[in-house]
């Protein structure tokens, strides 16, 4: 049932990032700007309650919250990033309340909760990557606890295109969508051989359903692509990344892609 609860809030979590708003289009810029970025703090809290757990026996049960964006030189990106930083506090990302109220209407809803559960935390940070040319990236990182043995955590990556302001997907990379396919069977291939390596029997029926993640990064290395936990292993193993080499890739990821 636990792994259960966190394979919901772990689907919650992803599919938050799928329905981003794009930027507004009508405005992109040729100009490449260089990215300068800064951790921006909106709202840090922690606050606790006197539960009553037993006829004669209270204890101090917490919960807190951290919401950690980033500030850059670019007014639009910030507006972006720290709606994002906030969307767990509010269903619409263009809410006209100040962040103190979101901050204090959460607590409210939450505080309650202690009275059974013993802490509730939830945590999200925006980390600046860097930046290939005209692409910025940006890693989202989020942890939940609500009780229980442990919480759950999820990375997601931003690849924002700061000339036409959008956030690229998978689909975007490809030199056509018929390659979609070339590049699944290099994750399955990829996951496959990972398997091998930790003396683990793979199960080639389980191994066929793995899917291309818009989850990915452009690292040194090669093509990162970052799957959940418990999506390709246990908890104990978190996330897992499956690393394509970018000579791989060619014919499949656009060539000024690979550079």
């Amino acid at each position: 049932m636990r792994k259960s609860i966190l394979l919901v809030i772990t689907v919650l979590l992803s599919a938050c990032f799928d329905k981003l708003p794009f930027f507004n289009t009508s405005s992109p810029t040729n100009q490449v700007v260089a990215i300068q970025s800064d951790f921006h703090i909106l709202a840090q809290r922690l606050q606790c309650i006197n539960a009553k757990v037993e006829a004669d026996l209270i204890e101090e049960h917490c919960a807190s919250l951290s919401l950690i964006s980033q500030k850059t030189n670019l007014d639009w990106l910030n507006q972006f990033l720290d709606s994002l930083t906030l969307s767990v506090l509010t269903e619409t990302k263009s809410s006209e309340q100040g962040v103190e109220q979101l901050v204090q209407k959460w607590f409210n809803d939450v505080l309650p909760e202690l009275e059974i559960n013993q802490g509730w935390d939830y945590t999200r940070e925006i980390h600046f990557i860097g930046q290939r040319g005209r692409v910025a990236t940006f890693s989202v990182i989020t942890s939940y606890y609500t009780g229980g043995a442990h919480g759950i955590y999820d990375t997601q990556f931003l690849n924002i295109d700061l000339t036409d302001k959008v956030i690229y997907q998978l689909k975007d990379l490809l030199v056509s969508p018929d390659k979609l396919s070339a590049l699944t069977q290099l994750l399955r291939e990829k996951n496959m051989a990972r398997l091998n390596g930790l003396g683990i029997t793979a199960d080639n029926m389980e191994n066929e359903q793995l899917q291309a993640t818009n989850n990915f990064v452009f690292t040194i290395n090669g093509l990162v692509f970052r799957y959940p936990v418990y999506t390709l292993g246990s908890y104990a193993e978190g996330e897992i990344d499956l690393i394509l080499p970018y000579s791989q890739l060619k014919g499949i990821i656009k060539p000024e892609l690979l550079h």
